[in-house]
């Protein structure tokens, strides 16, 4: 149910100046004019491929499948919320063709604008990594990430192939990072190339309970309890993906225990400062 955002987030790819693409639109079961505006887009414009399934099977089954129906070299999710900036798909085919093969992310710096479109400021999430050590970069990786909206930036399809997607619980994104980054090196485009909307409607607004976000990542979760809290799932899911990665024994030993302390940690001092800001508030600071 993308109708308000869909049309802009379309018009700022098809009118980008790099023109050798394919743009599959996966419509999970809308009920609003989504259908109609894809249908328009596929209709005036070739490259635009417009499939539907008609229940709602959720967020991550859906970002698996556009994945899947996906032929290209390199792949970039697109929200429909989200705004491609002019020169967003040159800059980063040409960075990635530039880029040495360990190079399997490269991304634009961001823009924060809100519902009207109006720019709040320029994000400062730099999840860039290059250490040769796989357990450093995906550390430095989990230790930043906020809004994740790196992961919208230009993927080398055969790498993408070999992980896990977006999965089907809470903060997929965030350990879909975290591997790619134990798989090779993220790089930063220093140009503002992209526009992540922030507004009342956005998922992790709308949703504000773990059963909500889990119904909303897998329609078949609406009423199944989780067995962990999401922070924890998200350190324990980046054990799991290291653990399956070809890497050499002690690096997958690093990546297994250094990631999920890096992140527990990293909650854990979140969480010291949320109590700090009540007290305060409580005794009037």
């Amino acid at each position: 149910n993308g109708e308000k955002y869909l049309a802009t987030a379309l018009h700022s790819i098809v009118g980008q100046d790099f023109e050798d693409f394919e743009l599959i639109i996966s419509d999970n079961a809308s009920q609003d004019s989504t259908a109609a505006i894809c249908k328009q887009f596929s209709e005036s414009d070739n490259r635009v491929k417009y499939s539907r399934v008609e229940v709602n099977r959720g967020a991550a089954p859906n970002y698996q499948r556009v994945f899947q129906l996906a032929s290209g070299k390199y792949f970039k999710w697109a929200a429909h919320d989200d705004v491609c900036l002019p020169g967003f798909l040159k800059r980063c085919v040409e960075t990635i063709e530039a880029a040495p093969a360990e190079v399997v992310l490269v991304y634009p710096r961001a823009q924060i604008i809100d519902a009207e479109g109006k720019v709040i400021r320029v994000d400062d999430e730099s999840l860039q990594s290059n250490d040769p050590r796989p357990y450093r970069r995906a550390s430095h990786v989990i230790r930043n990430v906020d809004l994740a909206w790196p992961l919208f930036g230009l993927i080398r399809s055969d790498v993408l192939q070999k992980t896990r997607l977006i999965e089907r619980f809470i903060g997929s994104d965030y350990v879909l990072l975290t591997e790619l980054a134990m798989r090779g090196h993220l790089q930063e485009i220093p140009e503002v190339l992209f526009q992540r909307r922030v507004h009342p409607g956005m998922s992790n607004v709308v949703h504000q309970t773990e059963s909500e976000w889990r119904a909303w990542m897998d329609s078949s979760q609406a009423n199944v309890a989780s067995p962990l809290p999401s922070f924890v799932q998200v350190g324990w899911e980046c054990a799991k993906s290291a653990n399956r990665l070809p890497l050499p024994g002690m690096e997958k030993i690093l990546c297994c225990l250094t990631i999920p302390s890096v992140w527990y940690l990293r909650n854990l001092h979140n969480l010291g400062g949320r109590y700090k800001r009540k007290l305060m508030t409580a005794i009037g600071i």
